[in-house]
């Protein structure tokens, strides 16, 4: 690859400036770097963001000049820098350029770069060689000094076909799917293809027959593009009195192509051209789109009854109606109609600008109707974007300033397709740069920071040590503790008013807040009173839990057929999970863990080691053999979920029908924010945590709540950064994936959810909800259990217990 990609993300402005900058930094430090191995290890190795730019360089030198100009803000060519205006979201339709365009060695430099590319063309040719006379390799790329039939309509037309459609399938091979297709007269054969119509076989086969039949016509047939509206040209026709001239294609407001005898043409142009209307002259061998095709109809239509048609699976516009293709598009009258009826190419483009699309790939030699669709429609924030365009670069050049375009846009590009075939390696190059803040009220920071100064006349960090650390005996809270059911707002007049996050009463959740507050003041004494130091960076061996501490709320069902072990988020609790049984076919029963930390936990010692924690959760799970399960996971619960899964699997032989992950980088991605996290200060990185916890100012006030919510965190936290990925991509699971995200949700974005696709043999699915990062299951309880009760019911029937 002459030329390289490189793209870069961050969550903000700021922070892509400051990525852009290490990136500088790291190439000047580092000169010798391969820059194919930089640009893949930088797309395919590193998670991408909003806020985005990419650079197309020949070599590292260049690429670090070019980043400068990105500091500088100076706009230079092939660098691309996100479009903050706002806009709709992207539609994406492809458009397949029709004849006339076609040169010798189309795509040469694509065929002999590109494994895909070349592949598909292979393919073509293969399938061509029982239709064409010559070889459709010969045709495209002739040796130097040869000549070649290309202009020859019995060769352009399945040349065109083969490189429009191993571009298509070379751009999806990059991710880059079409929401809808649309092409210009034998682009139309393309876009019917891809959409299903029918098989690349039928579809090379109808297109050499189109082809072969319409070089066999008499000559003496010309076109002619005249730069006036339908309409106009509609009244000169009728009034010259010709009648084989006929409107061939409505190719814009003014621009109407016109086909017909050669000797009526010249009466056609000469009318015009006295009426001060412009007429091109169009270099073809025949009169398309016109009467005079009637003569191939016959026969075209006996090769078209061959083929097997399918409704299209992807929307495609028609050339006959300019609209949305019916049934009727499958099926063989359809075509040869379409041989001889005008391309409706002006109100296509319409319809595409009515339902919403907004960027327009082009696939074809040359970028002819991007220029063309500019003049049908005015679409604010729209792209028009060519595959190849000899005038403006290379084959390659152009194909990556297009992806470029597409990737700060925000389209999703799958970069393992991409690289893939080029064996590029990963190396150390600069990780994210955090932005360091606080992601909280500073008040309420303040009253915190008062609060434990009060209570903790050092800071508490525990010390790697080999000795047992023996369970602590609390003495009882002082005051009576009455049971969770029998308390209400009497018991707690304080909080009679608070509303809980999703605006119902709280009462319920902060009578066993302040139980456990009281409980857990006792155990910061005692911690207190013994001197131990806390260290979130090592691991420290704690007693195991008694198994029946780590389950909360949990309600066995007599009729159980299966059971969903649920796995609460980062700071969470099972109390998540206490009413789901209600939304769930009762065949279900649910198991809620909890992790210890928090209440219901007692005095049990926060898990530090993630491996320890699984090791001891996958005892629960031994515990409870007679029935078949699938797992829940949210955030750090996801992950904990994954890791048994794999340990359940190796270890037990025991193997969950279905892994439920919330909320959740997969480990690849998760690893490289991990790296981040471990240089970050305990307390800035629980700020930033406590923030995303999306407490409500008027809750936020609240230092008792505030100080529980700490105090999972500080249990949870060093579980997650002790995290070392036992499982990689190349060990799979077995069991089908559900992954689960908010829309607004500006932690785990979309894209990265969908990585998780890459742990399991089986099934994927991918379910995105409106609501930010914890708050989404909330907000959508009631939708997301009944889709998982659906897959679960599905699982139930298809189950049998041995």
């Amino acid at each position: 690859q002459p030329l390289n990609l490189l793209p870069l993300s961050a969550k903000t402005e700021p922070g892509l400036q400051d990525l852009v900058s290490t990136y500088q930094q790291h190439l000047k430090t580092y000169p010798n770097l391969a820059l194919k191995d930089v640009c893949y290890t930088a797309s395919a190795g590193r998670t991408h963001f909003g806020d985005r730019c990419a650079i197309v360089a020949s070599n590292t030198q260049e690429l670090e000049t070019k980043l400068q100009h990105y500091q500088n803000g100076e706009k230079v060519p092939d660098l691309v820098i996100s479009d903050r205006s706002p806009g709709n979201p992207s539609k994406l339709a492809y458009l397949f350029t029709g004849q006339g365009c076609q040169d010798m060695g189309m795509g040469q430099v694509l065929y002999e770069t590109q494994p895909k590319f070349q592949q598909t063309i292979n393919t073509c040719a293969e399938i061509l060689r029982e239709h064409l006379e010559l070889p459709l390799l010969e045709v495209l790329f002739p040796s130097e000094g040869e000549n070649s039939p290309i202009h020859e309509t019995a060769y352009t037309q399945p040349c065109l076909f083969a490189l429009e459609y191993a571009l298509a399938i070379l751009w999806q091979s990059w991710g880059i799917t079409p929401d809808i297709v649309l092409g210009h007269s034998i682009g139309e054969y393309v876009a019917a293809c891809l959409a299903g119509v029918f098989s690349l076989k039928d579809g090379l086969k109808l297109i050499a027959a189109r082809g072969r039949l319409m070089q066999a016509l008499p000559a003496g047939g010309a076109m002619a593009a005249v730069m006036t509206d339908a309409g106009t040209i509609g009244e000169i026709l009728q009034s010259v009195g010709v009648e084989t001239v006929s409107i061939a294609a409505v190719n814009g407001p003014e621009n109407t192509v016109i086909a017909g005898l050669y000797d009526e043409m010249n009466q056609v142009i000469c009318t015009c051209e006295a009426k001060g209307i412009k007429v091109t002259i169009l270099k073809v061998s025949h009169a398309f789109h016109s009467v005079l095709m009637e003569p191939m109809l016959a026969e075209f239509l006996a090769v078209a009854e061959q083929i097997n048609y399918q409704t299209p699976h992807l929307p495609i516009i028609s050339n006959v109606t300019g609209k949305l293709a019916t049934d009727q598009i499958a099926t063989a009258a359809y075509w040869v109609e379409h041989v001889s009826r005008p391309i409706q190419f002006a109100q296509s483009m319409k319809t595409l600008a009515e339902q919403g699309y907004n960027i327009f790939l082009e696939l074809g030699p040359k970028p002819i109707l991007l220029g063309m669709g500019q003049h049908c429609v005015s679409i604010k924030h729209s792209l028009w974007l060519p595959s190849l365009y000899p005038k403006q670069g290379s084959d390659w050049q152009i194909l990556l300033r297009s992806l470029a375009q597409l990737y700060v846009r925000g389209v999703r590009i799958d970069w393992s397709g991409f690289h893939q075939g080029y064996g590029h390696q990963k190396i150390s190059l600069p990780t994210y740069p955090f932005q360091r803040k606080r992601y909280w009220n500073e008040a309420v920071t303040e009253k915190l920071e008062q609060t434990r100064r009060a209570t903790q006349p050092q800071t508490i960090m525990l010390e790697p040590t080999t000795d047992p650390i023996e369970p602590v005996e609390l003495p009882p809270p002082s005051n009576p503790v009455v049971p969770e059911q029998q308390m209400g707002m009497a018991a707690n007049p304080a909080i009679s008013s608070r509303q809980s996050l999703d605006g119902s009463d709280i009462n319920q959740h902060a009578d066993i807040v302040l139980h456990q507050l009281n409980v857990m003041s006792q155990q910061l004494e005692v911690l207190q009173q013994q001197e131990l130091e806390i260290t979130w960076q090592q691991p420290f061996p704690t007693p195991l839990p008694c198994l029946p501490k780590l389950i909360g709320y949990h309600k066995p069902r007599s009729e159980t057929t299966l059971r969903l072990f649920c796995l609460h988020e980062l700071g969470g609790s099972a109390y998540t999970f206490s009413d789901w049984s209600e939304y769930l076919p009762p065949q279900i029963e649910i198991v809620p863990i909890e992790l210890p930390g928090r209440e219901g936990s007692g005095s049990e010692q926060p898990f530090s080691s993630f491996l320890s924690a699984v090791q001891v959760l996958a005892g629960v799970f031994t515990t409870y053999q007679d029935k078949p399960f699938a797992i829940w996971g949210q955030s750090l619960g996801a992950l904990i979920a994954f890791e048994l899964a794999h340990l359940l699997n190796q270890q037990y032989e025991m193997n969950p029908l279905h892994l439920f992950v919330s909320t959740a980088w997969p480990p690849n991605i998760l690893l490289d924010h991990l790296e981040e996290m471990r240089t970050i200060s305990p307390d800035t990185l629980l700020s930033s945590f406590l923030g995303r916890l999306e407490v409500p100012p008027h809750l936020a006030e609240d230092r008792q709540l505030t100080e529980l919510l700490e105090t999972r965190l500080q249990a949870d936290l060093p579980l997650l950064l002790s995290y070392q990925q036992n499982y990689s991509q190349n060990q799979p699971l077995n069991c089908s994936i559900s992954a689960f995200g908010g829309l607004e949700d500006q932690e785990v974005l979309e894209e990265e959810l969908s990585h998780w696709h890459h742990y399991t043999h089986n099934q994927f699915k991918l379910h995105m909800f409106h609501g930010q990062h914890n708050s989404f299951v909330r907000r959508n309880k009631n939708s997301i259990l009944t889709s998982m009760g659906e897959t679960l019911n599905q699982l139930i029937t298809t189950f049998t217990v041995p």
